[in-house]
């Protein structure tokens, strides 16, 4: 089962925000927050016209997340609102069962307030005590310095950069930064 203890820590900005395992109970909550994070946020691979998830199809990737024991859903809280939101997804073979890939955002008003560091911390203390993941790996936009600066801060390396991996609405192309910690 991927799930962590809840804590309440504080912020930055001294809010104090509540790091807990998600539940089928955040299905709506999260269907929101990611509408207005993909609105707001320029290195997202899916965009908000391609997000296009039911709260049926929510439920069901939460339950899934949680009942898997090499999964991990996670939201950061304040009074109830969801302001940031962690997924993690272990390798679904013998082989590669020893690594995983997250996925973070932050509500835009919300980052560079420590949320990130909250819940990237909370994943830590989860893959200490699991039985098998040893690694954390991610794929961040290479013109996203703010998250490559938090991932190297949180002892991240790059392992390596895929060339003109994204290609924007108007043309242009980013690279992908491929980054991993090793953690046992």
């Amino acid at each position: 089962m991927g799930a962590i203890l809840t804590q309440t820590t504080q912020a930055k900005n001294s809010h104090n925000i509540v790091i807990r395992t998600a539940t089928v109970k955040d299905a709506k909550a999260i269907l929101e927050f990611n509408e207005e994070v993909l609105a707001e946020a320029p290195y997202l691979l899916t965009t908000r016209e391609e997000f296009t998830l039911t709260l049926k199809e929510e439920e069901k990737f939460l339950t899934d997340m949680y009942d898997h024991k090499n999964k991990l859903a996670i939201v950061a809280e304040l009074d109830d609102k969801v302001v940031g939101f962690l997924d993690f997804h272990g390798g679904d073979r013998r082989r590669n069962q020893h690594d995983g890939t997250l996925g973070m955002s932050v509500r835009e008003h919300w980052r560079n307030q420590g949320i990130g560091d909250l819940l990237l911390r909370a994943l830590f203390d989860w893959v200490e005590r699991h039985e098998t993941v040893e690694k954390v790996s991610l794929e961040v936009f290479s013109q996203n310095i703010g998250a490559i600066h938090l991932y190297i801060k949180q002892g991240f390396v790059q392992e390596g950069r895929k060339v003109h991996a994204i290609k924007l609405d108007d043309g242009q192309y980013m690279d992908l930064i491929i980054m991993g910690r090793i953690l046992k």
